[in-house]
């Protein structure tokens, strides 16, 4: 199975590449066809996956993650953080998209394995692959769970209890045979048909040895086990109880397997392990996590709050407005709107700002602060971040700040002068 890495907006194309770079890759005919049906039968108000520029080449958009097509090609699409094209921009940009993965969907991640994710140079499904497999083989270690299954059958002899309604009505050939109802100890259970699932898929789309290697030796031991007819039904059926309290750890891992736990993930047909999430959103849902581990003591955090509209007509609100993250501490609120957006100092005029941005943060700090207060738009840090020291002011009693967050440290950078910096404790 060939890979191919880009990261967003770059160009796949059909035709010929000199060298494949971050922004610009070569993909096969079937690839591009599949592409495009992919793209089309996407669900009405979804955002596009793909931009078509001619027949030979497309773009993509500000999705990221992995996709894996019929033809078996499987293209990992990476952040842009930056305009560096080497190995080690691919691997830096690919570890800060799984620690913002594992932050947002709160992934258990085990400390010793730090060190092994920085040595890990494989694609991201290679990784999640990897953990799911990990985490199998220590729950394995401390031990499977049974479970008692019902069973209805028809036997010659009597087990359990006999069931009368039906032994009334056996027929006459079959008198020998005896109804019966019984419960036996065994280990299949829903966790493990989810586990053989995703075990028989792990097999069938790893590339990497050591995984292949683990997961065989793994479903040696869940051979007996039947896979999952309906993932959903068995995932409802997941036991939460204190005596499977270690088998919570594998749950987010198998459900990125088997494609369950995609909030922002590509829904259709499944084609290998194929997890793409919009940037903007995973950008501003991890931003919120990192802020709220941050909060002043009384600090409360709320995120897409939804008490405003922009407008009534005959007493019924139209048009709601909903700030991405709302910070309420002692009798201030402040209002900040995550973008995921390069901003450029060297820029003429509005630093490359968006215009409507302005005038949504506007009708925010008209609605939910009554014209008087602070709001902020974050950005993600990088070098030519305009240095804004003072805030863009609507009026001498509402002002606007631009802000950066830093990927690296998980930090806001608040200037001193402005009174969001209280609400955080860094």
């Amino acid at each position: 199975m060939a890979t191919v890495t880009v990261r967003e907006y770059a160009r796949l194309t059909t035709g010929r590449v000199e060298c494949d770079s971050l922004d610009k890759a070569h993909i096969s005919p079937a690839d591009f066809d599949e592409l495009c049906a992919l793209n089309d039968r996407r669900k009405p108000g979804e955002a596009p996956l793909i931009r078509m520029y001619d027949r030979t080449t497309l773009g993509v958009c500000n999705y990221v993650g992995i996709l894996q097509t019929s033809p078996g090609t499987c293209i990992e699409i990476l952040p842009k953080t930056g305009e560096n094209f080497s190995r080690e921009a691919i691997v830096h940009e690919r570890t800060l998209l799984i620690k913002m993965l594992k932050t947002v969907f709160d992934l258990p991640f085990r400390e010793h394995l730090a060190a092994h994710l920085q040595r890990f140079p494989a694609p991201l499904h290679e990784w999640v692959i990897r953990r799911f497999l990990e985490e199998l083989h220590l729950l394995f270690k401390k031990g499977l769970c049974f479970t008692y299954n019902h069973v209805a059958e028809e036997k010659p002899f009597l087990r359990g209890r006999l069931d009368i309604g039906k032994q009334l009505v056996q027929p006459p050939q079959k008198r020998h045979l005896l109804h019966i109802r019984h419960n036996i100890f065994s280990v299949d259970r829903p966790e493990h048909r989810l586990f053989r699932s995703a075990l028989e898929r792990c097999i069938a789309v790893t590339q990497e040895e050591e995984n292949f290697r683990l997961a065989t030796s793994l479903r040696s031991i869940f051979h007996e086990i039947r896979p999952s007819i309906s993932f959903v039904e068995d995932f409802r059926q997941w036991n939460f109880s204190r005596h499977m309290a270690h088998y919570q750890d594998i749950r987010p891992w198998c459900e990125l397997v088997l494609g369950k736990e995609m909030p922002f993930a590509l829904m259709g047909e499944w084609q290998g392990v194929s997890m793409l999430f919009p940037m903007e959103k995973l950008f501003e849902k991890y931003v919120g996590v990192c802020l709220r581990r941050h909060l002043a003591f009384g600090a409360q955090l709320f995120e897409q709050l939804c008490q405003k509209y922009l407008c009534t007509l005959d007493e019924r609100a139209y048009f709601a407005l909903r700030p991405d993250i709302a910070v309420r501490y002692k009798e201030d609120l402040w209002l900040l709107d995550i973008k995921w957006k390069k901003l450029c100092g060297g820029c003429s005029g509005n630093f490359g700002i968006n215009q409507q941005d302005f005038y949504q943060l506007f009708s925010y700090g008209h609605q939910y602060l009554q014209g008087r207060g602070d709001m902020a738009l974050v950005y993600p840090n990088h070098k030519s971040f305009p240095s804004l020291a003072e805030p863009f002011k609507f009026s001498d009693s509402l002002r606007l700040w631009i802000l950066a967050f830093d990927l690296e440290q998980d930090k806001l950078l608040v200037p001193p002068t402005c009174p969001i910096a209280e609400i955080f404790l860094w």
